[in-house]
């Protein structure tokens, strides 16, 4: 499985965004 570290990125952001989230949720 060959992923590119653009692709990579945007997962990351994207899982980052929702802990955020849940983060301000639980505040």
């Amino acid at each position: 499985m060959n992923v590119t570290k653009g692709e990579i990125a945007r997962e990351l952001m994207e899982f980052i965004g929702k802990q955020i989230k849940i983060d301000i949720a639980i505040v």
